[in-house]
Formats: C-alpha cells, structure tokens, sequence
C-alpha cells in the first residue's frame, strides 16, 4: 500500500542515493576548521557567493546583453 509521504520516491531515491555521491572530500570542505580536517573558510564562503552571484547575473539577461550585465554589475557593487 503506497503512503502519502512516499510519493515520487522512496527514501532511498530521494535521500541515499544522491548521499552515495558525496565524497570525503566534499564533506570535510563544507566543515569549519574546528572539526578535524575541516577546510571551509570564510574566502571559501566568498568565494561561492561571488560565483553564486556571477550565475544569477548571467541567468537574467541575455548572453549579448553587456549593457544589461554590467549596470547590475555596477548596482550590485554600489550596494554592497
């Protein structure tokens, strides 16, 4: 009998498979370096944010749009 909460997949589709995925290495970048082997630091942070950032920019306007990039390019600057 299928349970509500079951529905699009099961725990292991939805859960431990994209888990088995996930490296130690993928793990101990994402730990502070408070934790043995932890290598996340604030330039790390930062670094993510900027291409996090980069990515939202290039997905609002047009690839030849350069106008439009770099006045959010410059809005963006101008705020922060």
């Amino acid at each position: 009998k299928d349970l509500p909460e079951s529905c699009g997949g099961t725990f292991k589709t939805k859960i431990l498979m994209p888990m088995a995925d996930v490296t130690k290495e993928d793990v101990l970048d994402s730990l502070p370096p408070q934790f043995e082997g932890g290598k996340k630091t604030i330039e790390s942070v930062c670094l993510t944010a900027r291409d996090v950032m980069l990515n939202q920019v290039h997905s609002l306007f047009d690839e030849k749009d350069e106008d439009g990039k770099e006045l959010m390019v410059q809005y963006l600057k101008a705020s922060l």
